[in-house]
């Protein structure tokens, strides 16, 4: 076969993969853990806790083939009451416009990320809510985990070279590997 046709049929296989670029985009939440998990009830009563800050740190994988920019995230918290009724009770679903430390945050492709958004408060009105009936007293610890947490934002693609370009290349290289043999030929012709 000519050694032209064989380049521009490897230039054309080669440019199929761009041509039919179908990629599996996915951001997942590994874990996400409330800091702290655990807060005492005072002497004075769980009213005292209003206002409490508490930070959440998120483990994030990015399984794509492009960077990944989370712009948004969201998950519920629950205490734990495997001490009193044995009822888990839901403190509160928050997102990211719930604290003023929030800002986007870049995950490069096939990567993993852990980072910590904090400033999100507990109100008094949930916890209080919580604490009825589930045997909460002062002294008690009120144990808290995540769960729901996800993240949104958009993906990053990297630039592709165009089929065309990439074919391009391919005849280029072929036809001037053809015009470099023609030219060697007629030198070894001439002598």
């Amino acid at each position: 076969m000519n050694y032209q046709i064989r380049i521009l049929i490897t230039s054309i296989i080669l440019s199929l993969p761009c041509i039919f670029n179908h990629r599996v985009q996915a951001a997942t939440v590994n874990k996400a853990t409330m800091n702290p998990s655990q807060i005492g009830i005072p002497s004075s009563g769980i009213s005292d806790l209003k206002d409490r800050p508490f930070a959440v740190e998120f483990k994030v994988t990015n399984d794509s083939m492009d960077n990944f920019l989370l712009k948004a995230l969201s998950f519920t918290v629950i205490e734990d009451d495997s001490v009193g009724t044995g009822f888990n009770d839901t403190i509160g679903t928050f997102t990211q416009a719930d604290t003023d430390n929030f800002e986007e945050i870049l995950i490069p492709m096939m990567s993993m990320r852990t980072f910590t958004v904090t400033g999100f408060t507990l109100s008094e009105s949930s916890l209080e809510s919580s604490a009825d009936g589930s045997g909460d007293n002062a002294g008690d610890n009120l144990e808290f985990f995540i769960q729901n947490a996800k993240v949104s934002g958009d993906f990053i693609p990297k630039p592709v070279p165009e089929p065309l370009t990439i074919l391009g290349a391919g005849m280029a290289v072929a036809f001037g590997a053809g015009f470099k043999r023609k030219i060697k030929r007629s030198n070894s012709l001439k002598k």
